[in-house]
């Protein structure tokens, strides 16, 4: 395996590009070694890496990274396997989800094919043939044909397992899968979609702070004394300090007693005499200024993942909104993410089993366990 990640060290081809290039790079291997020399060369941005960098346990997506950086722009095609993690591992903003928008924002994903378990000498897991092109005809541009190979249908078994190899493609399979693969359109087994269709819009969502205060000496009394301070002594030692009270009405009293509130004291006193109540008052950045942003509760703060093709402000309203009518949306932290979710796509539901069959087949189990049992007292 080191030898394979030398060329992730060094591109032996620094001046030349290909028109087809065909592989099988290790799955699941980790690149740490490598990692200081790669991270280093994607901070050109004309580089192999630029797009971004998986995480360190798996370089697969670095491998196609460097088949696609030698595409010649004459003309390239590029078939390369991989297992499940480069198709939906990484959330929006990482280095996975972030190379996969590479692939779509340059059009130059064709077609990922899911191929049948059983086909390796190694592994029994699932893989995938991805298919790539710089020169698409117009009637692939901005698309991506998924094709659910992974069927009985298309393969046949073998004489001898070789390894974990235990089934071929059959000459059936290959031909209606390349059929599939040149119509180029949706069928039973493939669904042609939108790069668009891979795209989402990771959104935060934020909730109010609802703060109310009470026991304040019984809580300073227990803060460590790093923590403690004078100007919180000074609001401690005032008369009636524990009543209960809502954020406005705290620091409404504090203003009345002539306590200076600078920004770390309000702070300091939300940490560490606040309780949060789901029925008290919104709490807001200035205190006494309803006109201010509300503070967010971070232990509410929640994500949502929104389709590109599904317009934010509704889903919101309808979907986020409805559960919970005093949320927001940080629109300053969106991030977009990308991802091939093919299993999903290909999902075909399987009706659970009746009660009265697997009732059943547990009445025959205990049968038969019951004359085992007598067969050997009898023996």
């Amino acid at each position: 395996m080191r030898i394979l990640t030398h060329l992730l060290l060094i591109d032996e081809f620094r001046d030349q590009k290909f028109n087809f290039m065909l592989a099988n790079p290790p799955y699941g291997v980790d690149w740490k070694r490598e990692y200081d020399s790669v991270s280093a060369e994607a901070e050109d941005k004309s580089s192999r890496f630029a797009p971004g960098l998986p995480d360190k346990s798996d370089g697969q997506l670095l491998f196609t990274l460097h088949m696609l950086h030698k595409m010649d722009p004459k003309g390239s095609r590029v078939g390369i396997l991989s297992n499940g993690s480069p198709l939906f591992n990484g959330g929006a903003g990482s280095g996975w989800s972030n190379i996969r928008k590479h692939m779509l924002d340059n059009d130059l994903l064709d077609a990922i094919i899911a191929l049948p378990g059983g086909l390796f000498y190694g592994t029994g897991i699932a893989t995938y043939l991805w298919i790539f092109d710089n020169k698409k005809p117009e009637s692939h541009k901005n698309k991506v044909l998924l094709i659910n190979a992974a069927k009985d249908e298309y393969v046949q078994p073998m004489r001898k397992n070789l390894g974990m190899k235990n089934i071929l493609v059959s000459d059936y399979g290959r031909n209606e899968i390349c059929r599939i693969y040149h119509a180029f359109e949706t069928c039973d087994n493939a669904k042609l979609m939108d790069k668009d269709d891979f795209f989402y819009t990771y959104i935060t969502v934020e909730r109010p702070l609802r703060l109310i205060y009470k026991d304040v000496k019984t809580k300073y009394a227990a803060l460590d004394e790093k923590k403690r301070s004078e100007a919180l002594a000074n609001i401690v030692a005032l008369d009636d300090i524990d009543t209960e009270r809502t954020d406005a009405e705290f620091f409404a009293y504090l203003e009345s007693k002539k306590i200076k509130t600078t920004a770390k004291l309000i702070k300091d006193c939300r940490t560490f005499f606040g309780e949060v109540s789901e029925t008290a008052p919104e709490v807001h950045v200035i205190p006494l200024d309803d006109s201010s942003d509300l503070v967010a509760d971070t232990n509410l703060r929640d994500y949502e993942s929104i389709p590109f093709k599904t317009d934010i402000q509704e889903y919101f309203q309808n979907e986020v909104l409805r559960f919970a009518p005093d949320a927001w949306m940080d629109r300053e932290k969106d991030k977009i993410g990308c991802e091939f979710p093919i299993s999903k796509l290909f999902y075909e539901y399987q009706p659970l089993r009746s009660v009265e069959d697997i009732l059943a087949d547990i009445r025959a189990l205990e049968e038969d366990e019951e004359q085992s049992i007598q067969s050997l007292i009898n023996d």
